[in-house]
């Protein structure tokens, strides 16, 4: 372990210059705080073994404030996965979410607190399947660019579905 003389700390990042306020199996880059290199099956284990009772208890819980005019895309969590090759079995995914012990289960849960009544627009959930990004005109709970495939029944409880025949 090293700290610089400006409180900058490495863990094994063997006798280079710090560059993250902490960087683990690296010397980071200037412009992340933390910054964790791993060669591992798993990069980071977050086990959050909470105990006390609690209306809510966070795994991992990331805020992101944009405090800067100039900020044209914030993320709370920025997940991306690659392979320098390409795999022809095996699958990949991007966010992984699992909840089985509640009494309701969610694997992936999505909310945006946008009023109706503002100028501002967004969904819940987007999905596209480019990089372009979707103009939304309105608030949803899910929006989707491009052909959407359910394996299964669709059902509504009010708006203006109706099935076009095949």
């Amino acid at each position: 372990s090293l700290v610089d003389s400006l409180g900058r700390v490495g863990i094994k990042a063997g006798d280079s210059i710090v560059n993250s306020t902490l960087s683990i199996n690296a010397a980071g880059d200037a412009t992340y705080d933390v910054y964790v290199k791993s060669n591992k099956m798993s990069g980071m284990y977050i086990n959050n073994t909470n105990s006390l009772y609690n209306d809510t208890s966070y795994g991992l819980r990331v805020f992101n404030t944009a405090n800067h005019r100039k900020v044209t895309d914030a993320y709370g969590i920025h997940s991306q996965i690659k392979n320098p090759t390409t795999i022809t079995t095996g699958y990949m995914y991007g966010v992984f979410g699992q909840a089985t012990t509640g009494m309701q289960n969610y694997g992936v849960f999505g909310y945006t607190p946008i009023s109706n009544n503002t100028d501002a627009a967004g969904a819940a959930i987007c999905g596209s399947t480019s990089m372009t990004r979707p103009i939304i005109d309105g608030v949803y709970a899910g929006y989707f660019v491009g052909d959407v495939h359910i394996n299964g029944s669709l059902y509504r409880t009010g708006g203006c579905y109706s099935p076009t025949p095949a």
